[in-house]
């Protein structure tokens, strides 16, 4: 391949940029032995032991010398090897794009060391607070740093990350997204980048683990939530592919249950969703709870369908699977299906009371203020259809209060 480069080489480009700089000092030819955050900038420690103040360093240097700045990182220093460990994990995250330091910390507490004692993660902030000293980490927003792209690519080889080191990522992704999805309901907004959510994701695709599926799962559920419906299918058909190949009929229909929440036709949401409940019980193994959530969404497609009947079927079995598995939430979600189809199509508005109300009392219990919103709105829906319209306004109110 040819190489493009000046006559004299690259040293003509610094001749040329020191000849036309003016009130400004060039050095060169000085070796550094070390670079150190401070506040407001960095220090630079020349080898005569001279000291430079600067605002921003820019390393352009070879491999070998760029790696002096990890030799003074020790393995066997407790703070050191907390500050390498946090620095392999922060090279998987996307380049250059801000990460939380409650989400890098997560990578390694309670996971590779085993527990999340407060000793634990004093250490993990001191060994963090060592690459923010050493210039390898910068802070960025209140509570996130920042690892250079360039720098990022370099501590990849360097440090030679495993399996494992990726794994702890993907798991740290997982369970701050599983939880925050329990809680907000809805993933249109994420508890960090959705840049971190789709490197991990598609970087890990090709090793059929767990944590991989699910995270694609999440993912297309997000972009089902802000209306990327065809990169939603992407992702949801991939999680399926994986799930299918580790032979995990779970995982399988739980992306089928994320395809199904993708369609908006019913007939295309009951497809779905029947391939999943078929999975389910074809499987001595299968977990209730998934089987709740199959049919909680194929009582919605019967009920966009005008089968109430067949709604109410398929929700009053997932009800019996969410009391054994103690599945609250979801729980909720059924009870809620049940009060729709009982007041908007069978006119049964005792019996919506009732189902709504229990709903309304779960998702309070639990602080799901977005699911507690709707459910007030069907309250409303229920008290108007009934001509109730000073009731209905009141809940509607209430709705709209913590909407």
């Amino acid at each position: 391949s040819v190489k493009l480069t000046f006559p004299g080489g690259l040293g003509e480009l610094v001749a040329r940029m020191e000849s036309r700089l003016r009130r400004v000092r060039v050095i060169k030819n000085r070796r550094v032995s070390s670079v150190r955050r401070e506040a407001g900038g960095y220090r630079i420690i020349m080898e005569n032991r001279q000291e430079l103040a600067a605002d921003t360093v820019i390393c352009a240097a070879a491999g070998s010398v760029a790696a002096h700045l990890f030799e003074q990182l020790d393995p066997a220093d407790g703070i050191d090897h907390f500050a390498l460990q946090l620095l392999a994990r922060a090279a998987c995250f996307a380049p250059g794009e801000p990460i939380p330091k409650d989400l890098l910390f997560a990578t390694v507490i309670g996971q590779e060391f085993g527990n999340d004692d407060i000793l634990t993660f004093l250490s993990a902030e001191d060994g963090l607070a060592r690459l923010i000293a050493l210039g390898i980490l910068q802070n960025d927003a209140p509570g996130k740093v920042v690892l250079h792209r360039l720098l990022a690519t370099f501590t990849a080889d360097f440090l030679d990350i495993d399996q494992n080191v990726q794994r702890s990522v993907e798991n740290a992704l997982l369970g701050v997204l599983s939880t925050y999805s329990e809680n907000a309901r809805n993933l249109a907004t994420l508890p960090f980048s959705v840049t971190h959510l789709k490197h991990v994701t598609d970087n890990t695709f090709a090793r059929p683990n767990k944590a991989v599926f699910r995270l694609g799962i999440l993912f297309g559920a997000h972009l089902r939530d802000v209306g990327d419906f065809e990169n939603a299918y992407h992702y949801l058909d991939q999680s399926l592919a994986v799930a299918s190949g580790a032979h995990d009929i779970n995982g399988q229909a739980e992306a089928w249950i994320g395809l199904a929440r993708a369609q908006e036709k019913p007939q295309e949401i009951l497809l779905c969703t029947l391939r999943a409940e078929q999975l389910l019980r074809d499987h001595e193994m299968a977990d209730q709870a998934t089987l709740a959530a199959a049919l909680h969404y194929k009582g919605w497609a019967y009920y966009q369908m005008g089968q109430a009947e067949s709604a109410i079927r398929a929700a009053e079995e997932g009800l019996n699977l969410c009391k054994a598995a103690d599945s609250q939430i979801l729980m909720g979600d059924i009870l809620n299906l049940l009060g729709m189809v009982s007041y908007y199509t069978l006119g049964k508005f005792e019996a919506a009371r009732q189902y709504l109300e229990r709903a309304l009392a779960i998702f309070r219990e639990f602080g799901s203020q977005l699911a507690e919103s709707t459910v007030l709105n069907n309250m409303a829906e229920s008290a108007r259809l009934q001509g109730d319209f000073a009731l209905a306004r009141d809940i509607y109110q209430d709705a709209l209060n913590i909407a």
